[in-house]
């Protein structure tokens, strides 16, 4: 049985699994509200999963609403595009949705890419319901444009909307560690697990996206 989401996250080009392997806590956060709505959702670690691409193509069958992909700029983009021309050879059809850094900093650009239909500007949660309740009713994609904090390719035309509002720190639910094998990332992880306290940063790095991702605010969870 197919997902109805299927989230990526991709290699980093420096992982080592002998030694240590975070949680994928972008994706893991992204999926909060999908899942807690009743959307069966799968996410592969190209990190953890050796054959995440025979995965990936077992996933891609009828009933996938879109593949979400996250990417940090650097070498995260040319994993994130192994997996998308992989969608694209599978499933032509199927929205490719790609958040992460990267794409919240140049939504223009990382949207005119053949191997890219929509990108999630920052938090995803809501963007990515959003997404996925129009996908779901058989809605056609001139819906798709006006979903706040998303910049969208309908028709070929680029349609690039505000950012979503932050969310309520204190009202999002648990992540769900369900979707992931915890044990093998413990493992990796020599014994521990990784979590999200916070987010957002009140410092002012010159060198670092976070101002601009947060407007140098810190929030507590």
């Amino acid at each position: 049985m197919s997902s109805d989401i299927v989230l990526v996250y991709p290699r980093t080009g420096f992982d080592i699994k002998t030694v240590s392997l975070e949680l994928p806590l972008a994706v893991l956060a992204a999926a909060t509200f999908v899942d807690r709505d009743g959307y069966k959702v799968k996410i592969i670690d190209q990190r953890m999963d050796p054959d995440w691409e025979k995965t990936l193509r077992s996933e891609l069958k009828n009933g996938t609403l879109f593949v979400g992909l996250s990417s940090i700029t650097g070498d995260q983009i040319h994993y994130c595009l192994d997996a998308a021309k992989i969608i694209r050879e599978v499933n032509p059809d199927l929205p490719i949705v790609w958040g992460g850094i990267h794409p919240t900093l140049l939504p223009i650009q990382t949207v005119e890419s053949e191997y890219v239909d929509l990108v999630v500007k920052g938090e995803g949660e809501q963007p990515l319901l959003d997404i996925a309740n129009i996908l779901n009713k058989g809605e056609n994609g001139q819906k798709l444009k006006d979903i706040r904090g998303v910049t969208a390719k309908v028709d070929g035309k680029i349609y690039n909307n505000p950012e979503a509002p932050n969310l309520n720190v204190e009202e999002l639910p648990f992540l769900p560690y369900h979707l992931l094998d915890m044990k093998e990332y413990i493992k990796a992880f020599g014994g521990a697990v990784s979590f999200l306290a916070s987010r957002g940063c009140p410092f002012q790095c010159t060198y670092c996206c976070n101002p601009f991702l947060s407007q140098r605010r810190w929030r507590m969870m």
